[in-house]
């Protein structure tokens, strides 16, 4: 997607709807309106009544806010997406797309035909490979979110996820003005934003670096050689960023550095909806919104210096139940961060930074704090000094997600998956002024074609006439000409009758060419294995297991005949020399098993003849070739 000039950030919370208009001039980036508004759901209301509900209530915050701009970035719910991070070596982007899309087979849970893929790499200049990150969801789940989407009378511009929209704001903010100057100067100049490299299969596209000019590199090389080396003590600091909303919480972990990237990304589904429960059975009030408003005024985690007598409105009864809900937040937390420190590049988190409307909850971050003993901040402003102008009366915390899918709709965005089905995107992306001028020329070549319509009749009936006269003169010609194509066709028929039944002769020839154009260069069939039933066994060695899979694959796409598709299996590491590879030490030797549907192989080995027949054979000499003579039988 070709970055915008505006755009908007639409977070569709199951409670509230949340949008951030953005805009990027020469200015810098700017923050043209903020609003949100509660959609009167609760947990139990039916997926209808939720869609209908969340609908009316995002027109009204464009309504209210006076929101001029009709292109919005929406977000997938995070515990809807699978997401995989692997490291791979640095190679070609071709190369690349294809390791990533056998990667993803190896990984993703549920039938990959079933699935839209999205991948974004992240360079590791030092170590000489990238870090992918591997994101996916089902159709059906996409199907499901754009129904609600095309209810909201907006143009879909995006599909992004909700967790890393919050790692996208919270990196923005994390910025210096330095950085982000440079980033509009640089927007400005291209007229969009700078948007990362990302890919995916099936549509999808994939890239590491753009190419640049000799000198150019060498200037960056420099460049980037001096900051590194006044930066080579500095450590990095890790942070999780922890959006809680009503029905789900996103954890996302980075260090911050100069390339910032998510290495570990969750969501569950224990958050706000949770506490309010919690109250509703505690309290015995009527309904779960009473329950909600008790929530939001009158309720207070209990930290260690909680003193009922600090307010008296805070409702005790409500104070206590949501303290308790609270601590299977924090249990979800403490096991995330404990698996990440597990990892082979995990690592303590140094700090945790709170947003989400649950983090608005009195004593929320204190809580956290002081259950996980690591220093818990809740985003409360824009840092200062960072050209960035936000609404004072619009809480800062609770619109991040918001935030984050304007950013990315404006090129600003540091992870920007997209998985807006692939027909929306070809809306999107079609150039309408093109339409217009062919639509112009084809009413053009309309009306002066009506003009000419009568002169080119005229020509018709004259050139019709004469060869009327042509054919009759012709006929006893056309007639000799029927009878020779008619004699024709009568032998053509033999001819197809009879290599009907002398059988299927040339398919296996053609098999085997078809095996022997689709086999990599690198791969060396041992032996074809052909069954009476139509089951073919194809034995291989090759120099990596890549090949293997590739040929298989290729297998698979070309012989378009097959009832059940190639099985690559078997795969072994052996000496070269067994197989005849001697110059290579170690070789990987595999089997590919196919059946080949109603193809039967009709060979079989000639019985060994007797004495009598030996002498017919060999002659005077008596000489007889003891190898099987193979005969086809029709």
């Amino acid at each position: 997607m070709a970055p915008l000039k505006k755009c908007l950030g639409v977070d569709l919370g199951s409670n509230t709807v949340k949008v951030v208009e953005l805009a990027i001039d020469r200015k810098g980036v700017r923050v043209l309106a903020a609003g949100s508004e509660e959609t009167g759901c609760d947990p139990s209301t039916p997926m209808d009544e939720r869609k209908t509900a969340v609908s009316k209530a995002l027109k009204s915050v464009i309504r209210k806010n006076k929101m001029s701009s009709k292109h919005a970035i929406f977000a997938l719910p995070g515990q809807k997406v699978f997401i995989r991070r692997f490291r791979l070596p640095e190679t070609t982007p071709e190369r690349l797309e294809r390791i990533i899309a056998f990667e993803a087979r190896q990984q993703i849970p549920f039938p990959i035909e079933k699935t839209d893929l999205q991948w974004q790499t992240f360079r590791l200049p030092d170590e000489g490979e990238v870090e992918v990150l591997l994101v996916a969801v089902r159709h059906d789940e996409v199907r499901e979110y754009m129904s609600l989407v095309n209810k909201c009378g907006l143009k879909p511009m995006a599909l992004s996820v909700s967790s890393f929209c919050l790692f996208n704001s919270q990196t923005f903010l994390s910025r210096s003005a330095e950085e982000i100057e440079k980033m509009v100067d640089s927007s400005s100049a291209r007229g969009g934003g700078d948007q990362q490299p990302t890919g995916g299969i099936g549509g999808l596209l994939g890239s590491l670096t753009k190419k640049k000019k000799p000198q150019e590199s060498v200037n960056e090389q420099e460049t980037q050689d001096e900051s590194e080396g006044e930066d080579s003590f500095m450590m990095e600091e890790v942070r999780g960023f922890v959006n809680i909303g009503a029905s789900a919480m996103d954890l996302i972990i980075a260090p911050q550095g100069k390339n910032p990237a998510p290495k570990f990304s969750r969501s569950v589904p224990t958050a706000g909806n949770e506490v309010t429960r919690a109250i509703l059975k505690a309290t015995e009030v009527g309904s779960f919104a009473d329950a909600e408003r008790i929530k939001k005024h009158q309720t207070r985690l209990m930290t260690f210096d909680f003193e009922y007598e600090e307010d008296p409105n805070l409702n005790t009864t409500a104070c206590s139940a949501a303290t308790q809900a609270v601590d299977r937040i924090v249990s979800e937390l403490r096991r995330s961060l404990d698996f990440f420190i597990t990892q082979p590049d995990g690592m303590a988190v140094d700090s945790i930074v709170l947003s989400g409307g649950q983090a608005l909850i009195s004593g929320m971050a204190g809580y956290i704090e002081e259950k996980l003993t690591i220093p818990v901040a809740l985003t409360e402003s824009v840092p200062e000094g960072l050209p960035l102008v936000w609404p004072d009366d619009s809480p800062l915390a609770d619109y991040m997600v918001a935030l984050g899918l304007a950013l990315q709709g404006v090129g600003f965005g540091t992870v920007s998956v997209d998985f807006l089905p692939e027909d929306r995107k070809i809306t999107r992306d079609f150039p309408y002024k093109v339409v217009g001028i062919l639509g112009a020329l084809l009413v053009g070549s309309i009306y002066f074609s009506s003009n000419a319509g009568d002169h080119y009749a005229q020509v018709y009936r004259n050139a019709a006439g004469s060869l009327g006269s042509k054919t009759r003169q012709n006929k006893p010609r056309l007639e000799a000409q029927s009878r020779v194509q008619a004699r024709h066709d009568e032998i053509a028929g033999n001819y197809d009758a009879l290599r009907e039944s002398m059988g299927q002769r040339e398919y296996w020839p053609e098999f085997l060419a078809t095996v022997s154009e689709q086999k990599p260069a690198d791969v060396l069939v041992l032996s074809i294995l052909g069954n009476h039933d139509g089951f073919v066994r194809i034995r291989g060695a090759c120099e990596s297991q890549r090949s293997a899979a590739d040929f298989n694959t290729a297998l698979r796409d070309e012989i378009e005949e097959l009832d059940q598709a190639p099985e690559l299996k078997d795969i072994r590491e052996v000496p070269g020399q067994t197989v005849g590879m001697s110059d290579l030490p170690r070789v990987f030797t595999f089997v590919i098993e196919l059946k080949t549907g109603d193809k039967y192989n009709r060979m079989e080995v000639t019985p060994t003849p007797g004495p009598e027949q030996q002498r017919q054979m060999g002659g005077a000499s008596g000489f007889f070739d003891p190898r099987a003579r193979i005969r086809e039988r029709f």
